[in-house]
């Protein structure tokens, strides 16, 4: 229980402190839909918002039609919604798609695949805490 309760206090204090810095840098390309099917270069953006001995947080922000392929990462996340937007989460084999409001929380084992795609007409932002 006491693990569960601090780990909320930092996922709390990351979304604080995501709410306050604004500064967005890009990142790595990803694949999107361009109108027609075709394949285009998208940028997701990211940011590092807090890199300390126990956590990671990065702000990620989803233009329209950008789309992450499925993969693993080396720690547990804890993904954060933080501005609305139509999103497609896939979750080893589910998948679900529709409107996601800020405050929605994933947790993701590190031996999940996942990946987040922007399904909408308008950017969203997730806040990823990678768990160490």
């Amino acid at each position: 229980m006491r693990e569960m309760s601090s780990r909320r206090s930092v996922c709390r204090a990351a979304l604080a402190s995501t709410l306050i810095a604004g500064a967005l840098s890009d990142s790595g390309a990803l694949t999107a839909n361009a109108p027609g099917g075709a394949q285009q270069a998208t940028r997701i953006s990211s940011a590092t918002q807090i890199d300390n001995e126990r956590v990671s947080v990065r702000r990620l922000t989803f233009p329209p039609g950008a789309r992450e392929q499925m993969h693993l990462t080396p720690q547990d996340l804890v993904v954060i919604q933080a501005t609305a937007g139509d999103v497609e989460v896939s979750l080893a084999s589910e998948t679900t798609t529709g409107r996601v409001e800020p405050g929605k929380v994933w947790y993701v084992s590190k031996t999940t695949q996942h990946a987040y795609s922007n399904t909408g007409r308008e950017p969203f932002d997730l806040l990823v805490v990678f768990l160490k």
